[in-house]
């Protein structure tokens, strides 16, 4: 009788390898969510608008189609205007 194979590859079942941290604010919260590739996949999982927040990494604002990389700290900015 041999050993028993795992039939998980390589340590965890859970891939965190996309996993991106999102502090909205004003509200001042943080979210860490799995699986978004890009920006819009990100927005659709929150449930925001396109056009209603400023996506910014570091000091760059992101456009919809923008990429997301693994471990990325995405800030999420209301747009407020006023007249």
């Amino acid at each position: 009788m041999g050993t028993a194979k795992s039939r998980w590859r390589g340590g965890t079942p859970f891939d965190t390898r996309s996993r991106v941290r999102v502090r909205l604010n004003p509200e001042g919260r943080c979210v860490d969510l799995d699986g978004a590739k890009r920006v819009s996949d990100l927005l659709n999982r929150l449930n925001i608008l396109p056009g209603t927040v400023l996506v910014i990494r570091g000091d760059k604002l992101l456009t919809e189609d923008a990429p997301l990389a693994a471990s990325d700290d995405i800030e999420l900015r209301s747009v407020v205007s006023g007249g």
